[in-house]
């Protein structure tokens, strides 16, 4: 492959993009390579063919990471117009795109709100090389299975239509390969992994930029002491599951004899993308539990076991994740926990970490992290518990293991994944 081949990484839509982007940027303006980031939402200039867009974007994140138990899925005559204006909008974008890439592009398309555009942009432009990246879950076939067949087969071909198409975790190109083959009854060849690589955080220059890290550094320390904490640092929302950490926490708290110390657990979350009504709810049902738990374990008036943060502002989420003992990361599904990452660069503890089976990080972390389980309440107060006993030795090992793997990569390295396979073409 031509080193000097322009690189167009291509989003839906900037409201969808979030770690990954800012590395991007990053690279695009320090690269020896010929960056450009383009956003599909830019290149349309029609609002209903928008609302087709966000209608699949809705409906793909619900059934990636199983957000199927609320509000039904309702595929009427309503939602098979909103796909095929979804579809529309996706031939608009591959258009636009053949027009404007130069010869020998590489366009790299990220997250399957850009499936359909493959086949597409490959049809007019056969001189550009494509990759699909998923940086999301990936439902499991039954599930997958829900969409409408004319939908669901549209994706699937849209992503196998790329050269390649890669993934944040074996976990979830796995569950695409499984897709493949049981309802395409094909078996893939061009699938790949390469996990993300943290965008913040990695160094102190970066992490001297953040405005108000120190103050929260010093509110932390007058809060939690000396106390181990156990840091939940997440997005707020369904798939984040903290409700079941919750609920996790007040089992490992009556577990605790009353002579023992008692645990201080701090939760951040940022709302960001929550539409405002669905954040008051949220709010108020955290809230709630998160009292009715301190009141049941609280040593003295002015005790709070638990402490919830509902902030979009970095130095929250940096300082507790510095000062974690434990860092729990506890999704239903998740593609990347990039708290994870981050918490392994920043820690300063020599922390622990627990991380859902159904992660992008969970077979990579084998042996590092201890295992909780996202519906299993009881299993992951456990496995609270053993992390909060875990000897010296073997915490030091564990820390160090994190710390290694979150310190491997960088954002070039995610990039050169992606163009490694395309040599040939």
């Amino acid at each position: 492959m031509s080193a000097n081949r322009r690189i167009a990484v291509v989003a839906a839509s900037p409201d969808f993009a979030s770690d990954w982007l800012d590395a991007m940027q990053s690279l695009a303006t320090t690269s020896s390579r010929e960056i450009e980031v383009v956003f599909g939402s830019e290149l349309v200039d029609d609002a209903d063919l928008g609302s087709g867009l966000a209608l699949a974007h809705e409906t793909l994140h619900r059934l990636h990471h199983e957000l199927t138990d609320g509000e039904p899925l309702l595929f009427d005559s309503d939602w098979h117009a909103a796909w095929r204006a979804f579809r529309e909008w996706s031939t608009v974008v591959a258009t636009q795109l053949a027009d404007r890439l130069p010869d020998d592009a590489i366009a790299l398309l990220q997250d399957t709100d850009l499936a359909l555009v493959a086949p597409r942009l490959r049809d007019r432009r056969p001189d550009v090389a494509i990759v699909s990246f998923v940086h999301t879950a990936f439902a499991a076939p039954t599930t997958f299975g829900r969409l409408p067949d004319i939908a669901r087969d549209e994706i699937l071909l849209g992503l196998l239509a790329s050269q390649q198409t890669g993934f944040n975790g074996s976990i979830w190109r796995d569950a695409f390969d499984e897709n493949v083959r049981h309802h395409l009854g094909v078996r893939p060849q061009t699938t790949f992994v390469a996990t993300m690589a943290p965008s913040i955080g990695a160094d102190e220059n970066i992490a001297a930029e953040i405005d108000g890290l120190e103050a929260e550094r010093l509110l932390l320390r007058a809060e939690v002491g000396e106390d181990t904490v156990i840091a939940i640092v997440d997005q707020l929302g369904g798939a984040a599951n903290i409700t079941r950490s919750l609920w996790a926490v007040d089992e490992l708290l009556a577990s605790i004899d009353p002579e023992d110390p008692v645990p201080s657990t701090i939760i951040v979350l940022d709302p960001t993308g929550v539409p405002p009504s669905e954040q008051t709810r949220l709010d108020t049902e955290l809230l709630s539990i998160v009292e009715d738990i301190n009141a049941r374990w609280r040593r003295a008036e002015d005790h709070h076991p638990i402490r919830l943060r509902i902030t979009a502002q970095p130095a929250t989420a940096l300082a507790t994740l510095e000062r974690a003992d434990i860092l729990l990361a506890n999704p239903i599904r998740a593609g990347l926990p990039m708290t994870v990452l981050h918490g392994g660069l920043r820690n300063e503890r020599d922390g622990l970490v627990l991380i859902s089976e159904s992660t992008g990080l969970h077979t990579e972390l084998g042996g590092i992290a201890f295992d909780s389980h996202p519906y299993d309440v009881s299993a992951t107060a456990a496995a609270l518990s053993h992390a909060i006993d875990t000897g010296t030795s073997e915490r030091l090992d564990r820390s160090y293991g994190w710390r290694d793997i979150a310190s491997s990569r960088t954002a070039q390295h995610w990039l050169d994944d992606q163009l490694d396979g395309l040599e040939d073409t």
